[in-house]
C-alpha cells in the first residue's frame, strides 16, 4: 500500500507551462540526428526494472488536447492585453506597423497542451505563442509584430526517449523511463483524499470535462482543479497537491483536465478541449518527427 505524507502530497504538484518563460526547457539528454520517433517496443520491454514497471496490456489509450494560459484579476490575457496596447499606440502613431493576424493574436500568450499515452509510451507536446522581438528597435521596426512558437514534443517508452524543439528543430535522445507509462500500481485515493484535506483544500465534487470523470478540489487559495478519477487502477491519483505551482514539466502520476483560478484573482487557467480514452492514437500526431 502506498502511504502518503504530507511532504510526498506535497510533490504531487498540478503542472501548467509557464507561458512567460518562453518554454525554454532543456530536453533529454544525447543528440542525434533529425528523423522519425519511437516505435512502440516488443512485448515484454521495460520489465528489467521490476514489477513495478511492468506494463499493463489492459491500460487503455488515452489523448488530452488542452489549452494554458495565464490570466489577471479579471480573467483576461496579459501578454495578449499588452499587445493590443502596443498595436493601438503604433496605429496612432503612423510608424510602420506589421500586425498580427485575428488567429494569431487569439493564439498569443497561449499554450497547446498535448497529451498521449497508451500501455507504453507516454508523449506530450507543448506549443506556446509569445511575440517575437526584432533585434536593434527602431521606429521602422518597433511596431512589426511577428508571432514566435517555441515549445517541445517529446516521446518516452521504457527503454528509449526522443524530443524535439519546435522552435530549431533540434533533436535530443535519451534513455527513456519505464516509470512515466501507464502501469499497475496501487493507489490509496482514500489516504491522499486525507492528507490533501489536512493540507487546506477541500473536496473532492465529482465532475465531467470533456466526457472524463474527474475529482474537482478546491485549494486553499481559492482556485480549483479537477483531476482526472479514472486511472487509478494504473497508479494515477486523482488528488492534487496543497499547492498549484505554474512550471512547463508534464506531471505523470496525475491528469489535471481543468484549474481556474478563484475570480478575481490572477492564476493559471487550463481548460480541455478534447479528450478520448481507449481509441486508437494518431501516431502521425503522437510521434515527433522534427521539422519539415
Amino acid at each position: 500500500m502506498r502511504t502518503v505524507t504530507h511532504r510526498a502530497a506535497a510533490r504531487q504538484v498540478v503542472r501548467v507551462a509557464a507561458l512567460a518563460a518562453a518554454l525554454s526547457v532543456p530536453c533529454l539528454s544525447g543528440c542525434g540526428e533529425a528523423g522519425t520517433g519511437l516505435a512502440a517496443p516488443p512485448s515484454g520491454a521495460g520489465t528489467g526494472a521490476g514489477p513495478a514497471a511492468r506494463f499493463d496490456a489492459d491500460a487503455p489509450t488515452l489523448y488530452l488536447d488542452q489549452v494554458a494560459e495565464q490570466v489577471d484579476a479579471d480573467g483576461n490575457n496579459p501578454l495578449r492585453e499588452g499587445y493590443r496596447a502596443r498595436k493601438a499606440s503604433c496605429q496612432a502613431s503612423g510608424a510602420p506597423t506589421t500586425l498580427l493576424s485575428d488567429e494569431e493574436e487569439a493564439r498569443l500568450g497561449t499554450e497547446r497542451r498535448q497529451i498521449w499515452r497508451d500501455g507504453t509510451r507516454f508523449a506530450y507536446r507543448h506549443e506556446a505563442w509569445i511575440l517575437d522581438v526584432p533585434g536593434p528597435t527602431t521606429r521602422d521596426t518597433m511596431c512589426a509584430f511577428a508571432l514566435r512558437t517555441v515549445g517541445q514534443h517529446t516521446l518516452i517508452g521504457p527503454d528509449h526517449s526522443v524530443s524535439i524543439d519546435l522552435e530549431n528543430g533540434e533533436r535530443l535522445q535519451g534513455d527513456g523511463n519505464p516509470s512515466v507509462v501507464l502501469v499497475r500500481r496501487e493507489v490509496d485515493v482514500g489516504e491522499e483524499a486525507e492528507a490533501a484535506r489536512a493540507a487546506g483544500l477541500s473536496g473532492p465534487t465529482p465532475r465531467t470535462v470533456a466526457g472524463l470523470p474527474c475529482d474537482e478540489w478546491t485549494t486553499m487559495f481559492g482556485s480549483t482543479v479537477c483531476v482526472w478519477s479514472g486511472g487509478t487502477r494504473w497508479g494515477m491519483t486523482s488528488v492534487p497537491a496543497s499547492g498549484v505551482t505554474v512550471d512547463n514539466d508534464p506531471h505523470h502520476d496525475m491528469l489535471v483536465l481543468e484549474l481556474a483560478p478563484l475570480p478575481g484573482r490572477s492564476g493559471a487557467r487550463l481548460e480541455t478541449i478534447q479528450a478520448t480514452l481507449g481509441d486508437p492514437l494518431d501516431e502521425g500526431r503522437m510521434i515527433p518527427r522534427g521539422l519539415p
